[in-house]
């Protein structure tokens, strides 16, 4: 799932719970107005290797579900949600 296909609501959770760097949340905000890899990298003087091994969140590999880039464990079938720090 491309980081543009997620709601206001779920760009807004990622921007809180994620600890971006200021290059990552740059990347992020670009990735979330589907700004192309190559696009990202000239404006961030990175290359587009760079851009799309971090997917501009940090997380390697695009989430499929914002629940997918939250820190949990499982333990019963149930997800617990990991305090952020």
């Amino acid at each position: 799932m491309k980081i543009s296909a997620f709601t206001l609501d779920e760009l807004n959770l990622f921007r809180s719970q994620c600890s971006f760097t200021e290059s990552e949340a740059a990347c992020f905000e670009m990735k979330a107005k589907d700004e192309t890899d190559v696009a990202i990298a000239f404006a961030l003087n990175v290359s587009a290797s760079t851009v799309s091994a971090t997917n501009g969140s940090g997380i390697v590999g695009e989430p499929n579900t914002v629940a997918d880039a939250i820190p949990s464990v499982s333990t019963n079938g149930q997800r617990i949600v990991l305090p952020t720090t």
